[in-house]
């Protein structure tokens, strides 16, 4: 796998992310000083073997961040629980309003 550095790469960083050592990456890429690489930089990524390899790598976006999508499916399906209850409870709070509001009707006309 190939991986083009961006600002505020650090080898220690591109490790992490694709679970692989700093040594791996620097030993597959010739890099003899681990704290020098530069913006636009293609790096070879070693790939591991299949009994280390993470169950999913997920590639960067633009701002650094990775997403997992068990947890965004997790999320969304927490927001729409949170969606619905609050539409029900707005619905309880119109009913209530209006038997309140029919109340006051019927007691000012006697």
């Amino acid at each position: 796998m190939r991986y083009t550095v961006r600002s505020g790469d650090t080898l220690s960083r591109i490790a992490s992310r694709f679970g692989v050592s700093v040594q791996a990456i620097a030993q597959a890429n010739g890099i003899t000083n681990v704290n020098l690489i530069r913006v636009n930089q293609v790096l070879q990524i070693p790939a591991l073997p299949p009994a280390t390899r993470p169950r999913t790598v997920t590639p960067p976006t633009t701002n650094n961040q990775t997403t997992d999508a068990a947890t965004d499916a997790a999320t969304l399906a927490a927001l729409e629980a949170a969606k619905k209850k609050k539409a029900q409870e707005q619905q309880q709070l119109m009913i209530f309003g209006g038997i309140g509001l029919l109340l006051i009707l019927v007691l000012t006309r006697q």
